[in-house]
């Protein structure tokens, strides 16, 4: 079975996945800080803030391998004409109503949204209302976010509209998550494919013909088309 990705870009996906749902975690207790108290909140803003930087790192690293790497994958993950035609066919499929659609290749027309264009856009949008959100130096000193970055709260309209935004969008992350998963585990089960798809942290869709066990029956003659063998 041909793999899609190398160790070092399956080993990533599961690292941005895993870290998503740690800045969830930790940006809902700094929202609506629910126990402790003073240090307990220190403390998380402070993992908060390293998780954000390690996101943000990872998400670039992850652009970079989608388009330079070994296995470059970003003609397949970005959402072209197509991906938006097929969108209709699969969201169908998956409420029930339709029947079940053709081959999508190796992500559906869901997945290429989500994790070629939903997905690094949030998180870039959401490092920059971060950022506007902290007040002070980083990068060992060089930068100020005051400086770079207090303008989005004069454009959004002040400090509160902007931790507004940003927790909304925490929202928008943890359900797509929840979609992410609801995907892995409704074609892994439709597709007989066990949970194989967790080695990736995305999930993988084979071939139609190769996942159903399909084989094509040779043409008797030029110009005839070709029928699935559904003999097996």
């Amino acid at each position: 079975m041909r793999k899609p990705f190398t160790p070092f870009v399956a080993a990533l996906q599961w690292f941005i996945l895993g870290d998503l749902l740690f800045m969830c975690l930790t940006g809902y207790y700094i929202y609506d800080p629910f126990f402790g108290g003073g240090l307990t909140m220190a403390w998380i803003l402070w993992a908060h803030y390293i998780g954000g930087a390690l996101l943000i790192e990872s998400t670039i690293l992850r652009i970079e391998q989608a388009v330079a790497g070994s296995k470059a994958d970003a003609p397949r993950l970005w959402p072209g004409r197509r991906t938006w035609r097929l969108l209709r066919d699969e969201l169908g499929y998956l409420l029930f109503l339709r029947p079940r659609p053709a081959d999508y290749g190796d992500y559906t027309p869901l997945q290429t949204i989500l994790y070629g264009f939903f997905w690094p856009v949030l998180i870039f949008l959401q490092a920059g209302l971060g950022f506007a959100l902290f007040h002070g130096p980083f990068g060992w000193g060089i930068f100020n976010s005051d400086t770079l970055f207090g303008w989005i709260n004069q454009l959004l309209g002040g400090l509160a509209v902007t931790r507004l935004l940003h927790f909304l969008i925490m929202w928008v992350f943890v359900i797509t998550l929840v979609i992410n998963l609801y995907l892995g585990v409704w074609w892994s089960w439709i597709q007989r494919r066990g949970f194989g798809w967790l080695r990736y942290g995305f999930l993988i869709i084979r071939r139609a013909a190769a996942t159903e066990g399909q084989k094509m029956r040779p043409a008797a003659k030029r110009g005839v088309p070709r029928t699935p063998d559904t003999a097996g």
